[in-house]
């Protein structure tokens, strides 16, 4: 299994989609992220293996909706609001 633990404050779709290549099926630690907009849930939630978000504290419907359909599981231990 591949774990990549990344420290990123903010998250451009390009940098996602190269995450989520890097680190297919392994684990990917994105938690330094505060927070994430539906474009770039809607790519990470392509991601197959665990995927944590630990420092996302809200997500707008449509992003949770993405984030829902993650077939691995998902870690978003400060998730106060949706």
């Amino acid at each position: 299994m591949t774990f990549n633990s990344i420290a990123l404050k903010i998250c451009s779709v390009t940098q996602a989609q190269t995450l989520v290549a890097e680190s297919q099926h392994g684990w990917l630690d994105v938690s330094g992220l505060e927070s994430i907009d539906d474009a770039v849930a809607e790519v990470l939630a392509t991601h197959e293996g665990e995927l944590a978000l630990n420092g996302i504290v809200q997500l707008t419907d449509k992003a949770a909706e993405y984030l829902g359909r993650h077939s691995g599981s998902l870690y978003l231990k400060k998730l106060s609001s949706i």
